[in-house]
C-alpha cells in the first residue's frame, strides 16, 4: 500500500508544512497518481491563494487577477452604498 504524505513551501525559506491530499492508502500506483493529478489540479486551478490577492494562481498568468479584484472591491462598494441606504 502506498500513503500519500505531500510537502507543499508555505512562501517561507525557513520552513514547509505538510498537507495530506488524502488520508485513504493507495494499492494501485494507478490511484495515486489520479489523486495527486486531481490535487494539482485543484491547488493550481481552484483554490485562492491568500498571498495573491485571494485568486486562484490560474488566474495570474491569464491576467485576469486585476479584474477580478477590481470587481470585488466595485462589489464591496455597492454593497456597503446600499447598506447605509437601508439602514438610516
Amino acid at each position: 500500500m502506498i500513503d500519500l504524505g505531500l510537502i507543499v513551501g508555505d512562501g517561507q525559506a525557513t520552513g514547509f508544512k505538510v498537507q495530506s491530499v488524502n488520508q485513504v492508502p493507495y494499492d494501485v500506483p494507478r490511484y495515486l497518481e489520479v489523486a495527486i493529478s486531481d490535487f494539482l489540479i485543484y491547488y493550481n486551478s481552484r483554490r485562492y491563494h491568500k498571498a495573491l490577492g485571494n485568486v486562484t494562481s490560474a488566474d495570474v498568468p491569464h491576467g485576469c487577477r486585476e479584474r477580478i479584484l477590481q470587481e470585488r472591491k466595485e462589489v464591496q462598494t455597492q454593497t456597503i452604498y446600499r447598506r447605509k441606504l437601508y439602514n438610516r
